[in-house]
């Protein structure tokens, strides 16, 4: 999912961007990176790690520059190291240019055979680069124009901040998969995955925020010393396909994301749950975090009284995101433990947001039977059952790690040892985001994939592929 930030218009931009990237630490755990722009020059600072560690302040002082873009990353295409960390930056006929992205390009082999073909050379094995390659490939003489060219050759799904020497400008894909906001504080324009960035920087700097609006669809914005410009880059919109998993799990819950409150959200979704599930308990416990707000909602709607009976150690990051299965297992053990006396001959309804590839939930099932000494332990998941893989910028691409793709309801229960399991519907899911239910990308629980279809993409390996194996270049000039 990754996170991605920018700001124009205040002296000490990479500050201001270093501090909302530790409020979007959520999105991504593996690298952090900043660039500025003073004007004549980019200058780049990343290191593999949390924004803490990778981005000390002492370091990001030294980045003078108005303008500044920055990212934190969660790896679903490209391997884990420091090469593959953003910003990207590189140094072509138009000028220096440097990028972050959110997002995971669908046709990403397919584009970068393409760009190989135009004598293109790459760094790093991530898709990010594609991007970077075809704006060094184009000969088109503005920025919009350049953008727009390389917004057309990728499809779908990115959220992209780009930073010359000069200008910030947003790249938006036509179905607008990934959140994306503008705001403005004081003289400073910012973009930011959340609108919880914008609240950090409020306390920061003392300046209200004011959140202006998402950017929306097939957008291209540019930022400078002329003022925001915007333009669309389709000819035709689009129907959107918004992530609906940002509601789910990802975003944090004091957000607004694609118009919602998080938090919201999730409690109705656990309140409609409550009315799915009907168990007899005694006691709702939420597993933190990602399940607190919709266990608050279960609680309220089924009148069981909710316990916070697990305490997560805030130490351990988000299992989820995680790039390695041995991690999520062990991460699991270490950042859950049971407060015994609550739990102890207790009904207790667990409830949380998804279950993925199971693991996870077996754990905590097995600790509150086993160490909480649980009487009997029901699992109620606040979303349907997740049975296709995500191409679009969840970490799931090959479809037989999901647990719901090979499994029904009762044997994914038997696995995971909870005495009942109960998964929300599709239409309550819906029903939680309306009137927007429309604008919404279900595919992970639905399997259907229009856009894979329209662009006549196939999904044999893990990740798409062209159905063709005869592959004409894009001219430069096109």
């Amino acid at each position: 999912m990754c996170a991605v930030v920018g700001v124009h218009g205040t002296p000490d931009a990479a500050i201001w961007v270093r501090r909302a990237l530790s409020a979007l630490q959520h999105r991504g755990q593996e690298s952090a990176g900043i660039a500025v722009a003073d004007g004549s020059d980019i200058r780049v600072f990343k290191q593999v790690g949390l924004v803490s560690q990778a981005l000390p302040e002492s370091e990001i002082l030294k980045l003078n520059g108005s303008i500044a873009i920055g990212h934190v990353r969660y790896s679903t295409a490209g391997k884990n190291r420091i090469e593959e960390a953003q910003p990207l930056l590189t140094e072509c006929y138009h000028g220096m240019i440097a990028v972050v992205h959110n997002g995971n390009l669908i046709d990403q082999r397919g584009l970068k055979r393409e760009v190989l073909m135009m004598n293109g050379t790459f760094q790093t094995t991530s898709d990010t680069e594609i991007a970077l390659q075809m704006y060094a490939q184009t000969n088109k003489k503005t920025l919009d124009e350049r953008l727009k060219r390389i917004g057309e050759r990728m499809k779908a799904a990115f959220a992209m901040l780009f930073l010359t020497e000069n200008q910030l400008a947003i790249l938006q894909d036509p179905y607008g998969f990934r959140p994306l906001m503008i705001g403005q504080i004081g003289s400073a324009t910012v973009i930011a995955s959340e609108s919880c960035a914008f609240t950090q920087l409020e306390q920061m700097s003392g300046q209200e925020a004011d959140c202006i609006r998402d950017v929306l669809p097939g957008e291209i914005i540019t930022v400078g010393q002329d003022g925001i410009k915007a333009t669309s880059w389709m000819d035709i919109p689009r129907q959107r396909q918004r992530c609906i998993f940002e509601h789910v799990y990802f975003s944090r819950p004091d957000s607004i994301t694609f118009g919602h409150r998080v938090q919201k959200v999730r409690r109705k979704l656990g309140q409609l749950l409550a009315d799915v599930s009907k168990i007899n308990a005694d006691i709702v416990v939420p597993i933190p975090n990602s399940g607190i707000h919709a266990g608050i909602g279960y609680a309220e709607a089924s009148g069981i009284p909710i316990e916070w009976a697990l305490v997560r150690n805030q130490y351990i990051g988000r299992t989820f995101i995680d790039p390695l299965q041995s991690h999520r297992d062990n991460g699991v053990v270490e950042k859950l433990l049971p407060i015994v006396h609550l739990i102890e001959d207790k009904r207790v309804v667990l409830v949380d947001d998804s279950i993925v590839r199971g693991t996870t939930t077996r754990k905590i099932v097995r600790m509150v039977r086993e160490v909480g000494k649980a009487r009997e332990v029901h699992v109620a998941i606040s979303c349907p059952l997740t049975i296709s893989s995500c191409f679009y910028g969840i970490d799931t691409p090959r479809r037989e790690e999901l647990i719901a793709s090979r499994m029904n309801v009762e044997e994914i229960r038997a696995q995971i040892g909870a005495d009942s399991l109960t998964y929300n519907t599709l239409e309550n899911l819906f029903a939680a985001v309306s009137p927007f239910a429309q604008e919404y990308c279900t595919s992970c629980y639905t399997n259907a994939h229009p856009l894979l279809d329209k662009f006549n993409l196939h999904t044999d390996n893990g990740y798409p592929e062209r159905r063709h194996d005869g592959i004409q270049p894009h001219p430069t000039q096109g």
